[in-house]
């Protein structure tokens, strides 16, 4: 199963499960905003931006099925 798990947001959004994908993203970035755990600011001339990337994986039950 670990060869048909997106590595990039692009593959996620155009996988035959991009339907999943896309609303376990959903979840998740409403899941941040809900906690206040960003703040969107003005970014000032002299910072250095760290990067990010989304990390995608199926999670599996106790049989190895996926949930």
């Amino acid at each position: 199963m670990a060869a048909s798990i997106p590595k990039t947001y692009s593959q996620a959004i155009s996988h035959e499960k991009s339907v999943d994908w896309k609303k376990a993203i959903v979840k998740d970035i409403s899941r941040i905003e809900e906690n206040d755990v960003w703040v969107p600011v003005k970014t000032p001339s002299n910072a250095n931006i760290l990067g990010s990337t989304w990390a995608f994986r199926e999670k599996e039950d106790q049989d190895g099925s996926i949930v």
